[in-house]
């Protein structure tokens, strides 16, 4: 379960597998082991990188989803999380303009 307020992230890390040296003594070689610190340093890295990402999306879907659009002068004004202010999207809030049709009684008069 989750108790973050910003919401949880899981990072799934490739396995890296370390094997024994030849010589017995049940440790890597040298090379070995710095290649293995370099991968594993590079792992935590993207890990980090992703997570920061992450959280930076979810601030901003988070916004983009309390922020409700709105018509203004005629067009949809919509949340720019980039400009952090509502935009006037140039959508028309208005269809286009029909044929009259028959009256006909409303549902409260049927």
């Amino acid at each position: 379960m989750c108790n973050n307020l910003l919401g949880c992230y899981k990072y799934a890390v490739p396995s890296i597998y370390v094997r024994a040296a030849l010589n017995g003594d049940g440790m890597p070689d040298p090379d070995v082991s710095g290649q293995i610190l370099s991968q594993m340093q590079l792992l935590a890295e993207s890990a980090a990188k992703n997570a920061g990402l992450a959280e930076e999306y979810y601030i901003k879907i988070k916004a983009v989803s309390v922020k409700t659009p709105y018509i203004e002068n005629g067009n949809w004004q919509i949340w720019n999380s980039d400009e952090e202010k509502f935009t006037d999207s140039g959508v028309s809030a208005l269809g286009e303009k029909g044929e009259n049709g028959n009256d006909g009684k409303s549902a409260y008069q049927i």
